[in-house]
């Protein structure tokens, strides 16, 4: 009994010296932070298949083009390396140091064009109004005579008229860029947004169109479209939309192209 009770007081002591060493060594450590990420490459190769590398550590190497990486990454204090790699051509997209937002971030690869370096794009959080979303426009497609200026318009969805004053116009915009973004209000579903498309610096539209009244979405006549990437109502209106603008006869459509 005697042996036994001194073999239980070892054992006792030898877990106390165990765990007051895990509290020394480790308890009090902080649990290491991460973001939740969505990785998207968008390009004119066909069939591409990208690997994505983030510090080294490969996230995944099977994104297809257009679709979408949804993976944990371990956040850092300060800037982290992010490469993207075309694989059957052996090509790298993007090398670069970007800072990730916490709870959650978005990266999107827009490559246009294979003989121009592509575009990054990273966001997370929001710091966008409420009721607001943030808009930019690609301008990638050859049957627009570039440069051109566009002209953004708020629209009654009521009267399906435009306003006289455009909200916005981007300036001198040529093939295969995007725009700055622009704040634009979503605070009721009465409103949205059309685009003229004009020769650039002067009020010639483009190619011609004169009518400017009955913008209804469904209306090629007019030259417009309303429904330009974000709806009201149709989901959170805070966040970033870049829209294509394409050509189609004889009027302009703008689809959602990168949305984060």
């Amino acid at each position: 009994m005697i042996k036994q009770s001194a073999l239980s007081a070892i054992c006792l002591a030898a877990i106390l010296v165990t765990i007051i060493s895990c509290q020394k060594d480790g308890e009090l450590r902080e649990a290491p932070q991460v973001t939740d990420a969505f990785i998207r490459v968008i390009s004119s190769r066909t069939n591409p298949v990208f690997s994505v590398f983030v510090d080294d550590k490969l996230l995944g190497d099977s994104l297809g083009n257009n679709g979408e990486l949804r993976t944990t990454i371990v956040k850092t204090d300060g800037s982290q390396h992010f490469v993207v790699k075309e694989l059957s051509s052996n090509t790298i997209l993007v090398d670069t140091m970007v800072v990730l937002a916490r709870p959650d971030c978005v990266l999107s690869v827009l490559e246009s064009d294979t003989t121009a370096p592509p575009l990054l794009f990273v966001s997370g959080g929001s710091d966008i109004p409420e009721d607001s979303a943030r808009l930019a426009f690609y301008v990638g497609d050859p049957g627009i005579p570039t440069p051109v200026d566009l002209y953004l318009y708020q629209s009654d969805w009521a009267s399906y008229t435009l306003d006289t004053v455009p909200v916005h116009i981007y300036r001198n915009l040529n093939n295969y860029s995007v725009t700055d973004f622009i704040t634009v209000d979503m605070s009721h579903g009465e409103i949205g947004y059309s685009i003229l498309v004009k020769y650039s610096g002067t009020d010639q539209l483009v190619p011609g169109i004169t009518n400017n009244t009955g913008v209804m979405w469904d209306n090629p006549g007019s030259g417009v479209r309303v429904s330009i990437c974000v709806l009201p109502g149709s989901g959170p209106s805070n966040v970033h939309n870049i829209a294509r603008l394409v050509k189609s006869g004889n009027f302009y459509l703008t689809g959602c192209m990168i949305s984060f």
